[in-house]
């Protein structure tokens, strides 16, 4: 996909070229631009098709606190890069500590199951505060 979009930007540059003549400047580069511009994808917020399965809890040992959770990609492309923020509280209510968490190229159907080792050990609750999901066009 990524050569046949420079093989049709090349095309498109040829074509400018061979139309000079034809054209005014600006009417050339109005054509141009349209061309380039539907090689272009739309953008699609595929954010709703990361389905949480397991809302985050968290996990003790004798050493450590973690939280863990999961996801399941309820869509039919591949995302190419997914990062998850999760806020830890205390008992209290308080935040007590952040984590991030990502995964690439999760297949459509699959499931992400994470764990996330924490630097505390008062960890209570945790929410995810932010979900991210990156699906590039120039990939096939």
């Amino acid at each position: 996909m990524r050569f046949t979009k420079l093989v049709s930007v090349g095309l498109l540059v040829v074509l400018a070229i061979s139309l000079g003549g034809c054209a005014s400047d600006k009417d050339m580069a109005r054509q141009i631009q349209e061309q380039l511009n539907s090689l272009v994808p739309e953008e699609v917020d595929y954010t709703p098709y990361l389905v949480e399965l397991d809302k985050p809890k968290i996990e003790k040992d004798t050493f450590y606190d973690y939280v863990v959770g999961s996801f399941v990609n309820n869509s039919t492309v591949t995302f190419d890069y997914v990062q998850i923020h999760i806020a830890i509280y205390d008992k209290e209510g308080n935040q007590i500590d952040t984590v991030w968490k990502t995964i690439s190229d999760l297949l459509p159907g699959n499931i992400w199951k994470y764990k996330a080792g924490l630097l505390t050990q008062d960890a209570y609750r945790a929410e995810i505060v932010e979900i991210k999901v990156d699906v590039w066009p120039w990939e096939d």
